[in-house]
């Protein structure tokens, strides 16, 4: 279970990714239901990574092993994804990921308990859900996405 300390850490993190050789995206949450920007797909996608499992900072070529695995697990299932990057508003904490886009939410959910992750992000025209893997959270809360501006650099991955 998520404690009260990293769940509001993730209440206000969000994500960035890249959608092919476009400007980048980045959708944070908002507290309040409402929406900003534009959300680009007919199904929800969602945020899922895979570093730093429980919390605690791994070593970075044991988090390059898992995203590995990670990528491997996607395939298997052939699922379409962007790349992309989770952290915190400061941007002092940044994991790489992928945006799942077309991956129901219990699909990822499974996906991310299996790497031992927290929680993942369900981003909907209508909702930007939080999502704990275990499932003892669940929040429903707004978005905003804004297009082209980050201090993330691009994961290197596709």
């Amino acid at each position: 279970m998520i404690d009260d300390e990293h769940w509001a850490e993730y209440r206000v993190a969000g994500f960035t990714y890249w959608p092919g050789d476009a400007a980048p995206v980045s959708v944070a949450p908002l507290p309040d239901p409402r929406f900003e920007g534009t959300f680009p797909f007919a199904v929800p996608a969602t945020f899922v990574t895979v570093h730093n499992p429980g919390g605690p900072m791994i070593d970075a070529a044991e988090n390059a092993r898992r995203h590995l695995a990670f990528l491997a697990d996607i395939a298997t299932h052939g699922w379409a994804w962007f790349p992309a990057v989770g952290g915190d508003p400061a941007g002092s904490h940044a994991e790489n990921g992928v945006l799942l886009l077309d991956a129901n939410p219990a699909e990822a959910l499974a996906l991310a308990a299996r790497f031992g992750q927290d929680a993942i992000y369900v981003w909907h025209a209508d909702d930007f859900e939080l999502i704990a893997s275990d499932g003892s959270r669940h929040d429903h809360l707004g978005w905003t996405a804004t297009v082209g501006t980050t201090s993330l650099a691009h994961p290197g991955y596709r």
